[in-house]
């Protein structure tokens, strides 16, 4: 999955039996079209398309504003100003919801740098899915 993404233009890693990607900022509708082609091709763990409960969008909003975004700062990278909480859970998932590696895909100078940051700065905790 990752390798078909980087192949059709966007950063993205394997990691850790996940995806690290996200969409450059303006380009969310042909990365969702390459998602999309690439998932058919080579299918995700199911674990992982399940939607999030509430908890776990609690969980994940903590780690990225408490854990992910310091991190992303202290490498160099500027992360758009996070959303309230509650926003942050009732636009999760949407387009155009708050993500902190946003400007970071756009900024990642080469794969090696996006490979980099994905290990330093991990985008999903370990601890999201009870693992």
């Amino acid at each position: 999955m990752a390798d078909c993404l980087t192949a059709q233009g966007y950063l993205a890693i394997a990691e850790g039996g996940g995806l690290s990607t996200a969409p450059p900022f303006g380009q969310e509708e042909p990365y969702a079209v390459a998602y999309y082609v690439c998932s058919v091709e080579y299918p995700i763990n199911p674990r992982e398309m399940i939607p999030l409960v509430e908890d776990q969008i609690r969980y994940l909003y903590d780690y990225y504003t408490t854990v992910m975004t310091p991190c992303l700062e202290a490498e160099g990278y500027e992360v758009p100003e996070p959303p309230s909480r509650q926003t942050f859970i009732s636009t999760y998932g949407q387009p155009g919801s708050w993500a902190p590696y946003r400007l970071v895909a756009e900024a990642a100078s080469s794969q090696e740098e996006w490979d980099r940051i994905n290990r330093l700065c991990t985008q999903t905790p370990p601890e999201l899915f009870g693992g």
